[in-house]
């Protein structure tokens, strides 16, 4: 989340952002959206923030969604089971 978070300040240019946060069926679940620039999934990032922030997921077993255009804002989804 602090990662997701941090992209927003630097990169999105978003003026609203949300946090979710939820336990539900035995996973912790974790939701970042912004209305911001987007970017396209397709080109591979100058960073290694994205790239560190599934490692970490994927480390306890969890599941990362973004969904991201131009222009069409950013959603990152998180499942971590617990």
């Amino acid at each position: 989340m602090q990662e997701a978070l941090a992209n927003v300040v630097k990169h999105a240019r978003a003026t609203h952002a949300t946090v979710t946060l939820a336990r539900e069926a035995g996973a912790l679940h974790m939701g970042i959206a912004d209305n911001g620039k987007g970017f396209d999934a397709t080109q591979a990032a100058g960073g290694i923030g994205l790239v560190g922030m599934r490692e970490r997921v994927y480390a306890v077993n969890g599941t990362v969604t973004i969904d991201t255009g131009l222009a069409a804002g950013t959603r990152i989804a998180i499942m971590i089971p617990l």
